[in-house]
C-alpha cells in the first residue's frame, strides 16, 4: 500500500513538473521580424532602422527570418529585456519583445 502511494505521488509530482515546462501560447500583436537566429534578428533590425529596404528584403528572401501576421499563435519559450525566443511552426525563432507584448 506505501508503495502505491509513493509511485502515485511520483507520477502527480512528474507530470505537475511536465506541465509546468510547457510553452506558453500567444498571439502576435505587431508585424516585426522573427529570425532563427539573434545575429540576423540584429542584422535585420539594422537595415529596417537605417532605412535599408533592399537589405531588409534580401534577408527576408533567405527564409531564415519571416514576418509573422498578427493573431498567428506562437509558443513563448523565454523573455528577456528586448529579445523574445518563440516556437512558430516547430521551428525556434527569435524575435523583439513588441511582438508578443
Amino acid at each position: 500500500m506505501l508503495r502505491s502511494s509513493a509511485i502515485a505521488a511520483m507520477a502527480v509530482s512528474i507530470f505537475c513538473i511536465s506541465t509546468s515546462a510547457f510553452a506558453e501560447s500567444v498571439a502576435v500583436k505587431r508585424i516585426l521580424p522573427s529570425c532563427v537566429s539573434k545575429e540576423l534578428l540584429d542584422e535585420i533590425l539594422q537595415y529596417r532602422s537605417e532605412g535599408d529596404k533592399d537589405g531588409y528584403r534580401q534577408i527576408l528572401g533567405t527564409a531564415q527570418c519571416v514576418l509573422l501576421d498578427i493573431g498567428d499563435r506562437v509558443s513563448v519559450i523565454d523573455t528577456g529585456i528586448s529579445i523574445a525566443t518563440i516556437r512558430w511552426r516547430g521551428i525556434k525563432w527569435y524575435t523583439p519583445i513588441e511582438t508578443i507584448k
